[in-house]
């Protein structure tokens, strides 16, 4: 136990970025897997029931795709968690940074077609994930 402790003393500022924002994908991309519904809504484009109670294959297909999507999300994170505790912050800085393209993505799928204001999240992560994962890839 005192040697777990003492290697999570010894992380850097950097490792200890990585590790936050790549477990929060971690968790992030788990609440898509698990709670799909849940997680669209959340996101900004809530999974509506189907008109027809009996029609329920509308909702698992929405509820499926939503959950492979959180498991690539998951995925992205963990690769960033492993970088990290590896050393490797340049390049979980380059993942990290790379996610602000599907952040952009979702910042104007958002704005045009998700709940009023569901965009302005997105817009925010963006900037802060793109910043951060910058910060990382250029630190020395």
């Amino acid at each position: 136990m005192t040697e777990i402790l003492s290697a999570t003393l010894e992380l850097s500022r950097r490792q200890a970025v990585a590790l936050i924002f790549g477990s929060i994908s971690v968790l992030y991309g788990a609440q898509g897997v698990f709670t799909p519904i849940s997680f669209a809504r959340n996101f900004g484009f809530p999974i509506l029931s189907p008109p027809k109670t009996s029609d329920q294959e509308h909702l698992a297909r929405s509820s499926a795709f939503v959950a492979a999507t959180g498991g690539r999300t998951a995925a992205l994170g963990l690769a960033i968690i492993v970088l990290a505790l590896e050393g490797k912050t340049r390049a979980a800085g380059t993942v990290l940074a790379s996610c602000s393209i599907s952040g952009l993505v979702d910042t104007i799928s958002c704005y045009n077609a998700g709940d009023s204001g569901s965009w302005i999240q997105h817009a925010i992560g963006t900037m802060v994930l793109g910043g951060l994962g910058m910060w990382l890839k250029n630190q020395a």
